[in-house]
């Protein structure tokens, strides 16, 4: 019986970090274990390192995929499911049965534990659904498949005699510490890795509006315990003996547990590492802050989401955002760099919410904020959000984050014919983000990519436009064809893109900007004269 099992497929980059899938390694370790004959894929391994070829062609593309799997000889192919990359899992799904009919399809993971019955129904090429948690169901599964009878299998929809059925689950796992140790040899590019993600813990008890996960985890918090995660590190530490290496703590929001995420804390104190972890604004103090850094801690990821408090409540974040100074001047103190992640487009946000956010962006960055992204809202299936939204949502080409990857006709056809499994690819009508499609990119490509290599260039146009972000950026679209077609024909989501071509751009469309706008206004001469200035530095600095 051989079982492979595939990473998410993502787009591809000259600079794409190999980045472990925890949870599909678990279950790879699982069935080992057992003693079945498992593979995890990566493709983005496999395509970057040239062991297969690769085709610009995205149908090409999954093609070569697919022979790559059918030459493998596979019993069943697993595919985990995000929302970024659901559309082309299906796809090389399709695939796969097309050219072999007897292999079996699971789906698993966040994106198809919403409607499964909904997925089997209109995708025949799907066998099975594995919904929530696998750990404590993947060998009943697999011996349910090999003895042809699914009945007993926990927590799978699936098909027997053309009726959609539903298992009753078995229960998520209770102790975190009885799943056996990641088997770290079944991760291809293991040795490779300088990044590592460990997952501490499951689940978040808080109830923003726009999160799939803390319904995938039925809003309940587990950790592992500290000796666990201590001993992973270890063992990772061990078998590739590096000195440089740094350990991602992946879990939604690690300091749900004060005392236990102070205990872990003083355990990495000892262990001597650098790492980073997901945490709110709400959790931390100062004492905390200082004791992350003495530990290690070099980074941290808050999801800010807004810097409306009307907006607030709405997303159910609920942060007090007068302490946001308080939070950021701490971490910054200490050494350990924030991301900040903000959203726009919530469902009759206005435009003075909006400013808000935006204003907050960017003085967390000019306070020497790491990075702060902005993003457009995203409208997953199964979310507060998508119930208030479904009936207001539109397709349209906004090109965000998860939308650009829908960039080819195949794709588009599923997505077309199922609005409530691909909510998260259309549009809220009449939202900000329908009415400022290209903010996202401007924010996070334009204003933050930017500011480290331009700062004073940045800081003179936003005090032309009165330090209002929106109206520079309103002025800045109308007056940048460059900037809007480079995104909106998806120039930046070729797969091997390099970064710096991005950036160059950006660059490119920003001095085409500021030398157009100099003509008619003595201040943009200003804006201009220091832009080159700060480009010539930036060209001397690259060249050396």
């Amino acid at each position: 019986m051989k079982i492979l099992l595939i990473e998410n497929i993502q787009h591809i980059s000259v600079n794409s970090r190999y980045i472990i899938s925890t949870g599909l390694l678990s279950l790879a370790t699982v069935l080992k274990q057992k003693g079945y004959d498992v593979e995890i894929l990566s493709f983005t391994y496999l395509f970057t390192q040239k062991i297969i070829d690769y085709s610009p062609d995205q149908m090409k593309k999954l093609e070569i995929m697919c022979d790559f799997i059918i030459n493998k000889k596979p019993d069943i192919v697993g595919f985990t499911t995000m929302c970024n990359s659901f559309h082309s899992s299906l796809l090389l799904a399709e695939l796969i049965k097309e050219r072999n009919e007897k292999i079996k399809i699971i789906l698993g993971g966040p994106q198809a534990s919403v409607f499964p019955e909904r997925i089997l129904k209109e995708f025949a090429f799907i066998d099975l659904i594995c919904y929530g948690e696998g750990e404590n169901k993947i060998e009943a599964i697999i011996k349910g498949i090999v003895n042809n009878d699914l009945t007993s299998a926990p927590g799978i929809v699936y098909r027997e005699n053309n009726l959609i059925i539903r298992n009753e689950d078995n229960g998520m796992v209770r102790n975190l510490d009885e799943l056996p140790e990641l088997d770290y040899d079944l991760i291809p590019y293991f040795r490779e890795l300088q990044n590592i993600s460990i997952h501490s813990g499951r689940g978040c008890p808080y109830k923003c509006v726009f999160c799939s996960t803390s319904n995938f985890w039925q809003r309940k918090y587990r950790s592992k315990s500290i000796e666990s995660i201590c001993k992973e590190i270890e063992t990772v530490k061990k078998k590739l003996k590096k000195d440089d290496l740094f350990f991602e703590f992946t879990n939604d929001n690690i300091c749900v547990d004060y005392n236990f995420f102070t205990g872990l804390c003083r355990a990495l104190k000892e262990i001597n590492i650098d790492w980073m972890c997901y945490v709110r604004l709400d959790s931390l103090d100062e004492d905390l802050i200082k004791h992350m850094s003495d530990s290690g801690c070099r980074m941290v990821f808050i999801g800010m989401e807004t810097g409306s408090p009307a907006m607030q409540k709405y997303a159910g974040k609920n942060l007090n955002l007068e302490r946001v100074d308080y939070v950021i001047d701490n971490l910054l103190k200490y050494k350990i760099r924030p991301i900040i992640s903000f959203m726009a487009g919530f469902p009759d946000e206005t435009e003075e919410d909006l400013k808000l956010t935006l204003n907050m962006f960017y003085k967390l960055l000019k306070k020497g904020a790491y990075r702060c992204d902005l993003h457009s809202v995203c409208v997953l299936s199964g979310t507060q959000l998508y119930d208030d939204c479904k009936d207001r949502l539109v397709l349209k080409d906004i090109y965000s984050n998860i939308s650009d990857s829908v960039n080819f006709s195949a794709a588009h056809s599923f997505v077309r014919k199922n609005k409530d499994l691909f909510s998260h690819l259309y549009t809220i009508e009449g939202s900000l983000t329908d009415k400022y499609p290209f903010l996202e990119k401007f924010c996070s490509f334009l204003i933050c990519g930017i500011y480290r290599l331009f700062p004073d260039t940045i800081d003179l146009l936003l005090k032309a436009f009165d330090d209002d972000i929106l109206l520079f950026y309103k002025d800045f679209i109308s007056n940048s064809h460059r900037f809007a077609s480079f995104f909106s024909g998806g120039e930046h989501m070729k797969d091997f893109v390099e970064e710096i071509h991005i950036h160059n751009n950006t660059i490119k469309s920003l001095g085409e900007y500021t030398g157009k706008k100099r003509v008619d206004d003595f201040i943009f001469d200003i804006v201009y004269r220091t832009f080159l200035q700060e480009r010539k530095a930036f060209i001397e600095r690259f060249i050396n």
